[in-house]
């Protein structure tokens, strides 16, 4: 992240960082870091989601993506749209949940291990930390070959249209059905770790069951 100095910190623990001078930027300090480079201790960075001064505060539809391209598409086609840094493999921090509580929340993977895994852990956060939530894991329908997000998606014809219709069928099939969460789409590979609904007890990963409504 960058400092109102001008400064990349490449940190966001609160510590004792040193200046890096051939990067000119801060890092954490270790045992092994040379004395001579110059130090200085930063406060721990405030996690916040991508653009979050645009959908904060409103009640709308949001949907979870993997990635900031697929964030700033699914708003160039109308919709209230974030992710975290960091890619698949970065911790979903409870207060991600906590932010976007009390809405129905949409979480599309890519579909790569990687990708369905973290659709996993981010259901299990938000069952915890947005109790007043309504969410789903959209796994898109009819992807091309060798494609596996919601750019490539859009880019292969779908509209806009299409994953409203995809959003609302899902969520109301939830409510027909007396679930606050499902999996929607394609029918998930042999091993894909399942998906949590949201009205289950908090519990282990391998516990949850997966409901798939997309492709009946």
């Amino acid at each position: 992240w960058k400092a109102n100095t001008g400064q990349w910190i490449n940190g966001s623990k609160a510590g004792e960082y040193y200046l890096q001078p051939y990067y000119d930027e801060w890092r954490p300090v270790k045992p092994n870091t040379d004395p001579a480079y110059q130090r200085q201790v930063f406060p721990a960075l405030t996690l916040i989601l991508y653009r979050w001064p645009e959908w904060a505060g409103s009640t709308d539809c949001l949907i979870i993506t993997e990635g900031e391209k697929d964030a700033d598409r699914a708003w160039s086609e109308g919709f209230q749209a974030t992710t975290n840094t960091g890619g698949a493999n970065r911790k979903w921090a409870k207060e991600f949940s906590q932010a976007v509580d009390s809405r129905k929340i949409v979480i599309i993977p890519d579909e790569d291990p990687p990708g369905l895994e973290r659709v996993n852990r981010i259901a299990e956060s938000l069952e915890k930390y947005a109790k007043q939530s309504q969410f789903m894991i959209l796994r898109l329908p009819n992807l091309p070959p060798g494609k596996k997000d919601l750019s490539d998606w859009f880019d292969a014809g779908n509209k806009a249209a299409d994953l409203q219709k995809l959003i609302d069928d899902a969520f109301q099939a939830q409510t027909t059905q007396g679930q606050q969460a499902a999996s929607v789409g394609n029918p998930p590979p042999a091993n894909t770790p399942p998906i949590a609904p949201s009205n289950a007890q908090p519990q282990s990963a391998k516990d949850y069951n997966t409901t798939d409504m997309g492709n009946a």
